[in-house]
Formats: C-alpha cells, sequence, structure tokens
C-alpha cells in the first residue's frame, strides 16, 4: 500500500523528496543566472530584440529534438543517478561561457553553441526529474508533489533572478556563468545522497526499442494525452514566449536597466512561488482539468495588461500574477499527462511534455519579429488574446481534459 502524504506533513516526509528538494533549489539557481545573463548578453552585443528571440528560441529547439528520448532514457535508467550525472555535465558549458566572456573572445555563435548543449542537457534532466517525484510521492500525491517540487524551483529562481542583475552590474556577465556552474556542480554533490528510486518507481525494465513501440501506440490512441500536448505547446507559443520581451520591456519601455530586469525576474518568481504554494496545498482537489484551462484563460489576461502597463510597480505587480499562473500552467500539465498515462510510460509522458515545450522556438521568433516590427504592446496583447482564444476553446472541444 502507498504511504500517502498528509496534509500536515506533505511530501516532505519522504527524506529522498527532502534530497531532491534541495537538489531543484540549488540547479534553479544555476538556470536562472544562466538565462537571464544569455539574454542580456546577446541583446547589449546585438541590440535587437528580435535576435533575442532568435537565441532564446534556439535554445529550446532540444526540446522538440530530444523530448521523446529523454522520456525513453528517464524510463530506463536509474533516476536520480541520472539526475546527478545530468547536473555535473551541465556545469561545463556554464563554465565555458564564464571562461570565454573572462577572456574578451566571446561571440554570438560561441553563446548559441554552448547554451545548445546545456539546453540539450536539461531536457533530459527536467524530465528524469518530474518523474522522480511521482516515483517518490506516489499516484495519489503526484501533483502535491510536483506543484511541492515546482516550489522549491521558484524559490531558486527568486534568489537567483534577484542575485543575477546585481552580478552583472557589478562583476560582469562571466562572473554570472560562474557562479551558475557552481551551482550546477552544487545540484550534483546533493543528489548523490539519495537513497532510493522511489515507491512508484516502474518495476518492469525495456529496451528502448521496445520503449518507443509502446508509447508510439500510446500516442495513437490516447486522446486525453495528445489534447494536452497540444495545449501545452500553444501555451509555450503564445504564453512563455513573453519572457523574451523582458530584455527590451526593461531598458526601452521602463528604462530600469539590468538591475530592474532582476528585479522583475524575481518578483516575477516570487509571484510563481505564491501560485504553486496555492497548489500545493490544494493539489488533492478534483477538476484538475478545468483548473488547468482557468489558468490559460487568466494567464492571456495578464499578458494583455503587461502589454498595456508602463509603470514599473504595476509591472511588477503583473509580472508577479503572470508567473503565477505560468507556474500552475506547468505544474498541472505535467501531473496531468503524467496521470493520463499507465505507470510505466510516465517518464516518457514527461518526453511528451518537453515535445510539447519544443514548440517555445516559433513563440519567441514571433514575439521578437512582432515587437521589432510593430511593438511591444503589439507583441503582447496579440499573444495574450490568443491565450485566451485557446482557453476558451479547449473547454468547448475536450470534454475529456475538463473531467480529469
Amino acid at each position: 500500500m502507498l504511504n500517502v502524504p498528509t496534509a500536515a506533513t506533505g511530501p516532505f516526509q519522504y527524506r529522498d523528496f527532502r534530497v531532491l528538494s534541495l537538489g531543484t533549489v540549488l540547479s534553479s539557481l544555476g538556470i536562472t543566472a544562466e538565462s537571464l545573463v544569455v539574454g542580456w548578453f546577446v541583446l547589449n552585443t546585438t541590440d535587437s530584440p528580435f535576435m533575442v528571440g532568435l537565441v532564446l528560441g534556439l535554445r529550446m529547439v532540444p526540446n522538440a529534438l530530444f523530448g521523446v528520448p529523454a522520456g525513453v532514457v528517464a524510463d530506463i535508467v536509474n533516476r536520480p543517478r541520472f539526475i546527478a550525472f545530468l547536473s555535473a555535465a551541465m556545469a561545463i558549458p556554464t563554465a565555458a561561457l564564464g571562461l570565454l566572456i573572462m577572456a574578451d573572445a566571446a561571440e554570438l555563435w560561441h553563446v548559441i553553441v554552448l547554451t545548445f548543449v546545456l539546453s540539450t542537457l536539461q531536457v533530459f534532466d527536467n524530465t528524469a526529474r518530474a518523474s522522480f517525484v511521482y516515483d517518490i510521492v506516489g499516484k495519489t500525491a503526484a501533483i502535491q508533489g510536483l506543484a511541492t517540487m515546482s516550489l522549491m524551483g521558484r524559490i531558486g529562481r527568486v534568489v537567483g533572478a534577484l542575485a543575477v542583475g546585481f552580478i552583472i552590474a557589478r562583476q560582469g556577465q562571466d562572473a554570472a556563468f560562474f557562479v551558475a556552474s557552481a551551482f550546477f556542480a552544487l545540484t550534483a554533490v546533493t543528489m548523490i545522497g539519495v537513497r532510493s528510486r522511489g515507491q512508484a518507481a516502474p518495476v518492469v525494465r525495456v529496451s528502448a526499442r521496445r520503449a518507443i513501440g509502446e508509447f508510439a501506440g500510446e500516442l495513437r490512441t490516447n486522446r486525453v494525452l495528445l489534447t494536452l500536448v497540444a495545449t501545452t505547446g500553444a501555451v509555450e507559443i503564445f504564453g512563455f514566449s513573453h519572457k523574451v520581451l523582458l530584455p527590451s520591456l526593461a531598458r526601452d519601455v521602463l528604462d530600469v536597466g539590468a538591475e530592474g530586469l532582476g528585479i522583475m525576474n524575481g518578483v516575477g518568481s516570487l509571484g510563481g512561488v505564491l501560485g504553486i504554494v496555492f497548489l500545493s496545498v490544494g493539489g488533492q482537489t478534483t477538476r484538475k482539468g478545468m483548473a488547468y484551462l482557468a489558468t490559460i484563460l487568466v494567464f492571456g489576461v495578464c499578458l494583455m495588461l503587461l502589454g498595456v502597463t508602463t509603470s514599473f510597480l504595476l509591472v511588477l505587480l503583473v509580472l508577479a500574477m503572470l508567473n503565477a499562473m505560468m507556474a500552475l500552467s506547468d505544474t498541472l500539465s505535467q501531473g496531468l499527462m503524467q496521470l493520463a498515462v499507465p505507470n510505466e510510460f510516465r517518464g516518457r509522458a514527461m518526453g511528451s511534455w518537453m515535445l510539447a515545450l519544443g514548440a517555445g522556438p516559433l513563440g519567441t521568433l514571433q514575439m521578437g519579429a512582432l515587437a521589432s516590427l510593430g511593438s511591444v504592446t503589439l507583441a503582447l496583447s496579440v499573444n495574450g488574446l490568443g491565450l485566451v482564444a485557446l482557453a476558451l476553446a479547449i473547454t468547448a472541444i475536450a470534454p475529456l481534459v475538463r473531467r480529469i
């Protein structure tokens, strides 16, 4: 019989969940520092929001290329050991970027290539990490466990976002990359402390070839999973792509510079924390499908508000709400996909989730193009309206998703 977390103790009653939580905080610190400094470097090197969108979009291509393979691998390896290995590997390209900048030898193609490598490693890491959360807490507490783990990641992002702006301004971009690399290395050390594969880990081990064939059949017949994959991809295109405009919003619209960008991301991440706290407390509730669709709707409204707000304080407020919706959308979509498949397919379900994130480059490119050809306001407003339309459409035509 599975040991289900109670409201009083939650997923933290499991020792390995506590270890994974610490590792997630450290990893999030590294990811946040690396992603923000890349956006700032590209903007100041090219002075083009479109190029920022292009580079950040290319960083997301590995989701499409390696999402399903990452899911297959996650289903046939020891997940906690694999996460430790990937964390150590992520420290290498991050430190290399810092060395190139310190030597004044960094060029745009260096950033593109090394961040592509790093993003590929992150695809495998995210897939295995989300699957391992379910392994630890079991089916009944899956959403709560994912929400709590997302909370840990958001805490890391708050600290990382606030810190990296000051690091860039005072110590330089190379220092920010070195700090990110150190956090990845610490994550690897932390994950060595995991003791088991989890109570709900799949017992049957299959070959990679068989795993691919089995999941291809699941995708052909599981309409709920297909709908969730398509919806997640659309949310990535219309919603998450707004992040590509934050450097331009900070520099060109609000005139708050790198430190302001760090504050914007930090406050936004704090909003994500509050959203996840809400979900982690109420993660056992029914009608998770309707909660997901409502989240997409509010996400779109917040995006439109961001497009017309020019006060820095109001922007911070909108970003907090926007990031709360992003956090809820991410966590609910992951949980719903894992609940929609048999237990032995959960890693591959998370691979499908990463595949859906591979639609992100389409969003960053169109968002950057709209901002360059029109304005930041136009880009945010059009994409916000797209999210509202998506939420209403899925609510109307996908009753199976509504009933989860």
